[in-house]
Formats: structure tokens, C-alpha cells, sequence
């Protein structure tokens, strides 16, 4: 088994995952651990900025910074990426978080193509449901 740990998280509304975005997010800097969002466009990148600087409500969460980024790449010294591109990630990386999107059956049907191709290429994939 690969040692990459791919976490699903489900959601079922679009407030639910931006605060399962902010709620990774938060933890890893409150850890001190570095986490970069893999996103798609500069569109995307333009959203996640302004959410991570209007949330948390008792705060916000500083970034661009080597604790918390985001790219349309995935870069060396982020060891852990929280993937909302289309595509899995098959890159040597500690963890990989995705969303579960349940908002509707083709966002359904993509999150379960990304979770079968992490199971059939060895990966750990584990179902967050805690919060969910």
C-alpha cells in the first residue's frame, strides 16, 4: 500500500464546503503545518483568497504564507494539498484532502471517480464523515 493518506470529506451544500475548506485549513495552521490548495483557475484562487480572509468569523486565516497557499500547481514544500481540480493527485505527497461533493450527480460521480482511482492505485483512502 502507497504511504499517501487521501482523505474524502462529503458534502452535501455549498456552505458545507466552504467551511470544511476553512475548517482544514485552520487546523493545519494552527498545527503549523503546511497546506497548499490545488485549485483549478484564477478564478477559483480569487474566491478561496477572499473566504480565507472574511473566515473564520473570529478571525481570518493569513496567506499566501509557507503555512497556508494556494496554486494551480502543486509545489515541493507543501507535503500535504487539499485538491479541488477535477483530476486526482499522484504526486509523493503525505496527504491529500478531498471533497466528497454531493451538490449534485455529476460532482457526485466525479468525487467517485477520484476515490476509485486513489483505491486502485494503492492509496489509503479514508471517508471523513465527521461533520458532515
Amino acid at each position: 500500500m502507497n504511504a499517501l493518506k487521501v482523505i474524502f470529506y462529503p458534502v452535501k451544500t455549498q456552505q458545507a464546503k466552504l467551511e470544511k475548506l476553512v475548517q482544514v485549513a485552520t487546523l493545519h495552521f494552527e498545527k503549523k503545518e503546511p497546506l497548499l490548495f490545488l485549485v483549478p483557475s484564477e478564478e477559483v484562487a480569487l474566491f478561496l483568497d477572499q473566504l480565507f480572509w472574511k473566515m473564520p468569523k473570529e478571525g481570518f486565516l493569513p496567506h499566501p504564507s509557507h503555512l497556508l497557499h494556494i496554486s494551480d500547481k502543486v509545489l515541493p514544500e507543501f507535503p500535504c494539498v487539499f485538491n479541488l481540480c477535477k483530476d486526482p493527485l499522484f504526486h509523493p505527497l503525505k496527504a491529500v484532502y478531498e471533497l466528497e461533493d454531493l451538490t449534485h450527480p455529476e460532482k457526485q460521480a466525479l468525487s467517485k471517480k477520484r476515490y476509485d482511482l486513489y483505491k486502485n492505485h494503492g492509496y489509503q483512502v479514508i471517508m471523513d464523515t465527521s461533520n458532515s
